[in-house]
């Protein structure tokens, strides 16, 4: 069974490809193409952002960097070239998204030889990466709105248009609470009903034990997060 066919599983029949994937636990075309719908809609944003703009919305946003001096502001526009941003925000998008997928199978990893579901760490990493791949395709959502610009001075939410933030908090960059709810989707949604249907297959216990093996790590990271934004003084 080919990776196309694997993909249309997944919309259609995820229990069924979850049991392909425990006899053959394959992880890397999910992988990389989470990576490449990611770094391509990325360098479409990069090549065409107005650089100046950008440089001097990012400083404007935050308390501190905004009370710089021009003269300073200039020196950081000479430095943080195009070339700069793009190489540096794709390689950090390869390594975070590296390391969610391998922290995700570690995590089940531990949590299944807790509570007995014993697969291997292939097994688990297949299942972070084919369940992640709703999140990857809202990559598609931002190449639909770079369609749409008609201007260079695109602020990154513009990449997320399904995000919390953009649907519902509309808060601005360097806000309390920003990053959090820009970093949430209603993908997520899918993303983590697949993960649960993962572990309710090969588990073979309840979709209540499956919902919490898999949603407790996120409830803690992810209220941990809430409480530093919102939280503290």
């Amino acid at each position: 069974m080919g990776n196309l066919q694997w993909i249309n599983l997944l919309v259609t029949k995820p229990g069924q490809l979850f049991k392909e994937l425990d006899v053959a636990p394959r992880f890397w075309f999910a992988l990389l193409l989470s990576m490449a719908l990611s770094l391509g809609v990325m360098f479409w944003y990069y090549s065409g952002l107005d650089i100046a703009w950008f440089v001097d919305y990012t400083f404007s946003a935050n308390a501190k960097t905004a009370q710089i001096p021009e003269e300073q502001r200039a020196k950081a526009l000479a430095f943080m070239t195009r070339n700069f941003l793009l190489f540096t925000s794709l390689f950090a998008a390869i390594v975070a998204i590296t390391a969610q997928r391998l922290l995700e199978a570690l995590y089940l990893l531990v949590a299944g030889k807790v509570t007995g579901v014993k697969r291997s760490y292939r097994h688990w990493l297949a299942l972070a990466c084919w369940s992640s791949l709703p999140v990857a395709f809202a990559a598609l959502t931002g190449a639909v709105m770079l369609l749409l610009q008609d201007s260079r001075q695109m602020a990154p939410d513009v990449l997320s248009p399904l995000s919390l933030n953009s649907l519902f908090f509309n808060l601005q960059l360097g806000q309390p609470g920003y990053s959090l709810v820009t970093s949430l989707s209603l993908l997520h949604l899918p993303s983590w009903a697949l993960a649960i249907i993962g572990v309710r297959t090969w588990s073979g216990r309840s979709t209540l034990f499956s919902a919490v093996l898999v949603l407790l790590p996120l409830v803690l990271v992810y209220g941990i997060w809430a409480w530093l934004a919102w939280g503290t003084p």
